[in-house]
């Protein structure tokens, strides 16, 4: 076999391979750019096995190859995930364990288009080891071709491709490659390996987007309205005077609801009370980093943050707001200003917003 473990190989190593009739079991759950990703690993959709663990010995070296293909069959042809992870050691894998940074290859394929009838997905939306943001496996084991295997995966760059001729091929658009940010769980087992199961994916409408720059690294969140709960941009006039509070998301981080967190309020002018659709406001401003205890903030030390207004209204309980965001973050750890660790701050707002209950 050759490696890196790719559909290619997997498809053809197709009722080749010892082990295929081994139980399996799995979950892969996340979300790709806010879209909730949740499938079960499931033996013979697009005719692919659920899972695969393919170990190969050669002189001096063993590899060992694993694909899971949580795939499921819709009215409009293949969905679901694929992942495939390639481990190498130099001593023999029935005598040592393995461990994550044996991972020499490892990239997600989340199906954009696959007819029914095609032996190879159309479209997918791929990411590579080389792009991820986080790349964990937190439970691994293999005994013969079967075992276990959980973890996590991020990238800010999962890239559309086309998949018609075997490989994937990079889609341009004006020459740039169309990528989306997202995130992956997985808890996989064949025969009788018992793995927890991967984090249920959460279900929500994306409400709108921000792009933007904390330092010298890029971001694009995400305000959404989770299914059975309330939404993360609210504009609050019971008082008298507008109060928008908006809290978006990053669909990369490793930590959906609680890491890579923009939190934002902005109060209404002083003199009429109300949130005006030119001109500038201060605003306050926190990027929660997912360290218990640590978030940067435009309250402290030398933060500042000025939002300019491009367009704002609310009419019936529900608006939009399209604004700039400008300034300065500062560290703060365990409620104490970090000295001389402050970021530049800047961001592009278009969302809608919901009434507060109760206005």
């Amino acid at each position: 076999m050759t490696f890196p473990f790719r559909l290619s190989a997997a498809i053809a190593l197709l009722g080749l391979v010892p082990g295929l009739s081994a139980a399996q079991s799995g979950q892969i759950t996340g979300n790709l750019d806010g879209m909730p990703l949740g499938f079960s690993v499931s033996d013979g959709v697009g005719g692919m096995p659920g899972l695969l663990f393919e170990p190969h010995t050669g002189q001096g070296y063993a590899e060992l190859g694993v694909m899971a293909a949580a795939l499921e069959q819709t009215a409009d042809g293949i969905a679901g995930v694929m992942i495939f992870i390639d481990f190498e050691t130099e001593e023999d894998l029935s005598t040592q364990a393995l461990t994550p940074d044996m991972a020499q290859f490892a990239e997600v394929m989340v199906v954009e288009t696959w007819d029914s009838a095609a032996e190879m997905p159309e479209r997918v939306w791929l990411a590579e080891m080389d792009r991820f943001a986080l790349f964990e496996i937190n439970e691994i084991s293999l005994e013969g071709d079967t075992g276990q295997l959980a973890g996590r995966i991020t990238s800010r760059r999962f890239c559309l491709h086309d998949m018609t001729g075997g490989e994937p091929v990079a889609i341009r658009r004006d020459g740039a490659m169309i990528c989306k940010p997202g995130a992956v769980h997985f808890a996989l087992a064949s025969d009788a390996a018992a793995t927890p199961p991967a984090p249920e994916p959460l279900q929500m409408e994306v409400m709108g987007r921000i792009t933007g720059m904390v330092g010298y690294d890029s971001y694009e969140w995400i305000t959404i309205l989770p299914a059975g709960g309330a939404p993360t941009v609210t504009l609050d006039r019971s008082s008298g005077s507008d109060l928008l509070t908006l809290q978006a998301h990053y669909p990369a981080s490793a930590d959906f609801m609680r890491a890579d967190v923009l939190s934002v309020t902005i109060a209404g002018d002083t003199a009429t009370g109300e949130i005006p659709n030119e001109g500038s406001l201060p605003v306050e401003l926190a990027f929660f980093t997912g360290e218990p205890g640590v978030y940067y903030s435009a309250q402290d030390g030398e933060g500042e943050m000025m939002a300019d207004y491009i367009n704002f209204y609310e009419e019936d309980g529900k608006g939009e707001i399209a604004m700039t965001l400008e300034g300065r973050i500062c560290r703060v750890e365990n409620a104490a200003l970090v000295a001389d660790d402050c970021k530049a701050f800047e961001a592009r707002v278009a969302t809608e917003l919901v009434l507060a209950e109760g206005n």
